[in-house]
C-alpha cells in the first residue's frame, strides 16, 4: 500500500475515524470527571533534637521518618492537628533533601485548603512521635522539635486528575483507533471503490467513469447544451464504446449490471443522448421485459414497445418514439409478457434486431441485470457487445466476479465496464434514479410532451392494444 492510497483510504473512511475519535475522547473526559479531585501542597521542615543540649537529627533517622509518616501513628494525631475527619482521605509522604538535612513533606486533601493545613500540620505531628522511632532520641529522653522552613500554600487547581491532558491523550488515541479501524474495514470491505478494484478483477477495460451527482444524468440536463463533468464523462464512456464495438463490427451494446439499482438504465439513456448528440441516428431499446424503466425515465408512451412488435400487432416504425429534436429513437418494452426469457430469445426478436441494426447506426440496449435472469446472455449475443456498470462503493466484488462467471459460462465476456457513482470533491448525492425488482413503474403521463410524430403514432396504438388484452396474452403464451 502506498501512502497516496493509505490516505485515501482515511478520506474515504473520516466518517469512522471522527466517530471513533469523539467516542475515545468523550470516554476519557467522562473518567476525568468522574474521577475525585485530588490537591497537592508541600512544605519543608527542620527537626532538631532538644535534650541537655540542642542538636540535629541524625540523617538515619530522617530516613526513618519518611517511612513511618504515613503511619496511623502519625496520620492519628495529624488529623486533630489539620482538622480533617478520619474520613476525610488523605495523603502524606516525606524525602531528605540531598545536600541537608531538611525534610521535603507532601500532602494530598480534596481541597486544597486541607492539602495545605495537613502538610503544615505534618512537621509537629511527626516532632511528637519522633522519639518512638529512634533508640538514641528514645535513650537520652530527648524531645524533638519542628520549624518550619517553607510553608505550604493552598493550590489552586488540582494535581488529579488531569483533564485536559487525559482529553489530549484520548483524542491522540482515538485517533489511532480511528484509523486502525478505517483500515480494518477497508481490508473486509468487499465493494468495488476504484477502477483499480475492477482491474483487479478482470481483464476487461474500464471504459467510463460516471461521477456522483444528482444533476448530470438526469434526461432534462442532457437535453440542453451539454456542460459539466457528468456530460464529459459520458463523452469519455461514449468514444470508448465505439472503439470497442469496433473490435467486434456490431454497432450496438447491451448495457446491463450484476445487480438492480447499479443505474444502468440511466447509463444506457445517457450513452445513448450523447452517441445522438453527434447527429448518429441512435435507437435506444429497453429489453427489461420484467421491469422496464425507459418510459418512465423520459417520460414517453410505455404501452407500446418491443412487445408489441415481438407479437406481430405493430411495426417497429410505429412503436418507436423519437426523443425531442435528436437523432434519437426510443423503443419502450410495452406490455409486460409473462415469458421474458423465451421472448428476447425467440426468431422474432432475431429477426427484429436484424432490422433495426440495418435501420441505425447505433443500438443500445437497456437489459436486465445479470445475477438475477439470464436475460442479458441472450441480449449479448444479440448484439456482440455489452456494458457492465459497477455501482462504486455498492456493488461488492463477489457480485462482479459471479457476473463474469455468468457471462464466461454462455462462451460471452464483457467489452467493458462502467464505473458508476465515482465521488467527486464538490458533488452531493448521487444522480439517476433507482429501482428494485419489487417495484412497478409506470409511464408518467405528464411528460408526453416530449413525444415526436411516432410517439403521437405509439399512444394511438396503446388504447387498441388494451382492447386486444386477450388476444395478447393467447399470443404471449
Amino acid at each position: 500500500m502506498t501512502l497516496r492510497e493509505f490516505f485515501a483510504i482515511l478520506r474515504a473512511r473520516w466518517k469512522i475515524i471522527l466517530v471513533v475519535t469523539v467516542l475515545v475522547a468523550a470516554a476519557a473526559a467522562a473518567a476525568s470527571f468522574a474521577q475525585p479531585k485530588v490537591y497537592q501542597a508541600s512544605t519543608s521542615v527542620y527537626l532538631t533534637a532538644q535534650s541537655a543540649g540542642q542538636g540535629a537529627i541524625a540523617r538515619q533517622d530522617l530516613l526513618t521518618y519518611t517511612q513511618v509518616i504515613d503511619s496511623p501513628e502519625v496520620t492519628g494525631p495529624l488529623r486533630q492537628d489539620a482538622g480533617v475527619s478520619p474520613s476525610t482521605p488523605i495523603g502524606v509522604k516525606a524525602s531528605v533533601s540531598a545536600s541537608s538535612n531538611v525534610l521535603n513533606i507532601t500532602a494530598t486533601a480534596p481541597t486544597g485548603a486541607q492539602a495545605a493545613a495537613v502538610a503544615n500540620a505534618t512537621g509537629p505531628a511527626l516532632a511528637k512521635v519522633a522519639p518512638k522511632f529512634s533508640s538514641l532520641l528514645a535513650g537520652s529522653n530527648s524531645t524533638v522539635t519542628s520549624q518550619t522552613i517553607t510553608p505550604a500554600t493552598a493550590p489552586g487547581s488540582p494535581t488529579s486528575p488531569k483533564t485536559a491532558r487525559n482529553i489530549a491523550l484520548g483524542l491522540l488515541l482515538g485517533l489511532l483507533l480511528g484509523c486502525s479501524a478505517a483500515l480494518l474495514r477497508h481490508a473486509f470491505d468487499t465493494r468495488i471503490r476504484s477502477v483499480e478494484d475492477l482491474q483487479g478483477l478482470s481483464d476487461r477495460p474500464v471504459l467510463g467513469e460516471l461521477p456522483l451527482g444528482a444533476h448530470g444524468l438526469e434526461p432534462d440536463s442532457l437535453v440542453e447544451e451539454p456542460v459539466g463533468a457528468a456530460i464529459e464523462a459520458t463523452r469519455r464512456l461514449r468514444t470508448n464504446v465505439r472503439f470497442a464495438s469496433v473490435t467486434t463490427g456490431k454497432h450496438a451494446i447491451v448495457v446491463t449490471s450484476p445487480a438492480p439499482g447499479d443505474g444502468k438504465t440511466t447509463t444506457a439513456v445517457a450513452l445513448a443522448l450523447a452517441m445522438a448528440r453527434d447527429g448518429a441516428d441512435v435507437l435506444l431499446v429497453d429489453c427489461d421485459l420484467r421491469r422496464p424503466n425507459i418510459a418512465s425515465v423520459l417520460g414517453l408512451e410505455g404501452g407500446v414497445g418491443l412487445t408489441t412488435v415481438l407479437l406481430g400487432n405493430a411495426s417497429t416504425e410505429e412503436v418507436t418514439q423519437r426523443w425531442h429534436d435528436t437523432t434519437l429513437d426510443v423503443l419502450p418494452a410495452g406490455e409486460l409478457p409473462p415469458n421474458p426469457t423465451e421472448l428476447l430469445g425467440s426468431e422474432p426478436m432475431q429477426q427484429t434486431y436484424d432490422q433495426l441494426i440495418k435501420r441505425y447506426d447505433f443500438v443500445v440496449i437497456d437489459s436486465p441485470p445479470l445475477l438475477p435472469v439470464i436475460d442479458a446472455v441472450l441480449l449479448e449475443r444479440l448484439a456482440g457487445n455489452l456494458l457492465m456498470v459497477v455501482a462504486a462503493d455498492r456493488t461488492t466484488r463477489r457480485d462482479v466476479h459471479a457476473a463474469t462467471r455468468v457471462l464466461e459460462t454462455a462462451g460471452a465476456q464483457p467489452s467493458g465496464f462502467a464505473l458508476n457513482f465515482v465521488a467527486k470533491s464538490g458533488t452531493t448525492g448521487r444522480y439517476g434514479y433507482s429501482y428494485s425488482y419489487g417495484d412497478n413503474p409506470r409511464a408518467s403521463t405528464t411528460r408526453l410532451r416530449r413525444r415526436g410524430k411516432s410517439g403521437a403514432r405509439a399512444a394511438q396504438l396503446a388504447p387498441a392494444k388494451q382492447s386486444k388484452g386477450s388476444r395478447f396474452a393467447r399470443r404471449g403464451r
